[in-house]
C-alpha cells in the first residue's frame, strides 16, 4: 500500500489523502486528486508541512531516471535520491488563530497561551457556579413569598451579588448578562416596608379556621325555624 497527498501551487497540503493498494497506484491517486492540486507520494502532516514543488519535481525526475538503470548503476545514486527526497517536505507554520495562541515548536501546533487557558478555566468554573446558585434560589423564593421570611430575602441578595461578581468574567463578551446594582437596604423606610410586606404575606399564608357559632346565634336560628 502507498499513501499519497495532494498539494496546491503554494505547496500547501490538502487535508485529504489517499492510500492505494493497486499496481497502478499513481494513476489511481491522480484520478482522486482535487482540482488545482498535484499528487505527492509519502506521509506528511498538513498542519506543519508544505511541499517544495521544485524539490519534488527533481526527486521525481531522478527516480524515473534510476528506474531505467540496472541495480548496479542505481546504487551509487541512491544517496542522492534520498537527499532529494528529504527536501520535498519543508516546515510550515500556519497563520496564528488568535493573539491567545502561541506556536509550540515541539508539537508543531498552535496552543492556547497559559493566560488564555486560565481565563477559559475561570469562565467555565464561573458558569458552573452560576448554574449552581440559580438552582439553589427557588427555596428562598418560596420562603419569602409564602412565609414572608426576611432571612430568605437576605439569602437571595447574597446569591444575586455572587452571580453579579462571577459575571464580571464575561465583561466585553456577554454584556447582556450584566446585572443591575442591588438597591441598598440601610434606610428605615425600606426596611419598614419590607417588614410590613413580610407580615402581610405571613398572615395571608395562615389557614382560615371555621369557628362554631355563638349561643345567641344558635337561639336566633332556632327561633326562625319554629316560626
Amino acid at each position: 500500500m502507498r499513501q499519497f497527498h495532494f498539494y496546491d501551487a503554494s505547496g500547501l497540503l490538502h487535508s485529504n489523502s489517499i492510500v492505494v493498494n493497486a499496481p497502478d497506484h499513481e494513476a489511481v491517486a491522480q484520478k482522486n486528486c482535487p482540482a488545482g492540486h498535484k499528487v505527492v507520494e509519502g506521509v506528511f502532516d498538513p498542519l506543519c508541512q508544505r511541499i517544495d514543488d521544485a524539490a519534488h519535481l527533481r526527486w521525481k525526475a531522478l527516480r524515473d531516471e534510476l528506474v531505467q538503470l540496472s541495480l548496479e548503476d542505481q546504487l551509487p545514486r541512491l544517496a542522492e535520491l534520498g537527499s532529494l527526497r528529504a527536501q520535498v517536505a519543508v516546515d510550515h507554520q500556519p497563520a496564528q488563530p488568535s493573539a491567545d495562541h502561541e506556536w509550540n515548536p515541539h508539537t508543531k501546533r498552535w496552543h492556547q497561551t497559559g493566560a488564555a487557558a486560565a481565563r477559559e478555566a475561570a469562565r467555565t468554573g464561573a458558569i458552573a457556579r452560576i448554574a449552581e446558585l440559580e438552582a439553589s434560589q427557588h427555596r428562598f423564593v418560596r420562603e419569602l413569598l409564602a412565609l414572608g421570611d426576611l432571612s430568605a430575602l437576605l439569602k437571595l441578595r447574597a446569591i444575586y451579588a455572587e452571580i453579579a461578581t462571577l459575571q464580571h468574567l464575561f465583561v466585553g463578551e456577554h454584556t447582556a448578562f450584566g446585572l443591575a446594582p442591588l438597591p441598598k437596604l440601610d434606610d428605615n423606610a425600606t426596611l419598614s416596608a419590607l417588614m410590613e410586606f413580610a407580615q402581610l404575606r405571613l398572615e395571608a399564608s395562615r389557614p382560615q379556621l371555621l369557628l362554631p357559632p355563638a349561643a345567641d346565634e344558635i337561639a336566633k336560628l332556632s327561633a326562625g325555624v319554629t316560626q
